[in-house]
């Protein structure tokens, strides 16, 4: 029997036996962090259980498919984002990421749109967290 504890992410994603024990082991390592994520995208506590479970659910339905990425967590990111964007929109909702996309800068502003480019751009600047705006 294999020491779940001791085995990578992608090696618990891709266990052949003990696939279950693999999945908690999984789910334990990383639902918390999912969720946090998802609440941050969401602004949505109750959504973002919802979120957490659909993601740990498509991560097992696409065990079988899955190649091995760089990190594990670079994946599980994206499915978390896609997920929070797929439930959020099936709620009717837009989240800050979509809120953003939808402003639609100009890759290269010219002088005579530098105005409305700096207008979005504060507009964009503006659905972001103090925390975030910091890092930008």
């Amino acid at each position: 029997m294999v020491n779940l504890t001791s085995c990578s992410d992608w090696e618990l994603v891709t266990q052949k036996e003990n696939q279950s024990e693999a999945f908690a082991e999984l789910f334990g390592r990383h639902r918390n962090w999912v969720f946090r994520a998802a609440a941050g995208l969401a602004n949505d506590q109750y959504l973002a259980d919802d979120i957490t479970q659909e993601v740990f659910l498509r991560v097992y339905q696409q065990r079988n498919s899955l190649k091995k990425q760089a990190k594990f967590e670079t994946y599980l990111y994206r499915v978390t984002v896609n997920t929070t964007r797929e439930l959020m929109r099936k709620q009717g909702r837009q989240n800050k990421l979509d809120e953003i996309h939808d402003l639609h800068l100009p890759t290269e502003p010219g002088v005579e749109n530098r105005e409305t480019a700096i207008n979005r751009l504060e507009q964009v600047l503006s659905i972001l967290s103090k925390k975030q705006r910091e890092v930008i």
